[in-house]
């Protein structure tokens, strides 16, 4: 991938992005439905059925909590391809992303 243009390199950390959002997009909406009941998966519907004893307010708010911890992993995920240590130019543990498109950091 040494031969690959800078804008070559964005477009695919922009797709590598785009799926990123698509999946967590498609997981939280299966959480969304286990936690609401509207789940498809019936061995899913029954292990989740205990929720629906729970009022609105209370399944928004599970709903809140699998948005914010699906998207804090993710979030976290990527992070660690990023994380240089403070007040260093080290960035060896930039491993996958500096190694699929070879940033020279």
């Amino acid at each position: 991938m040494n031969n690959l243009t800078p804008e070559q390199k964005r477009e695919i950390l922009d797709y590598f992005g785009k799926q990123v959002i698509m999946f967590r997009d498609s997981d939280l909406d299966i959480a969304i439905n286990y936690a609401t009941g509207k789940s498809v998966n019936p061995i899913k519907a029954e292990q989740y059925s205990i929720l629906s004893t729970l009022s609105h307010e209370q399944r928004e708010s599970i709903n809140d909590l699998l948005s914010e911890t699906i998207t804090s992993t993710i979030f976290n995920f990527l992070n660690m391809f990023e994380y240089k240590f403070p007040n260093s130019t080290d960035y060896r543990n930039c491993m996958f992303l500096s190694i699929i498109l070879h940033f020279d950091y």
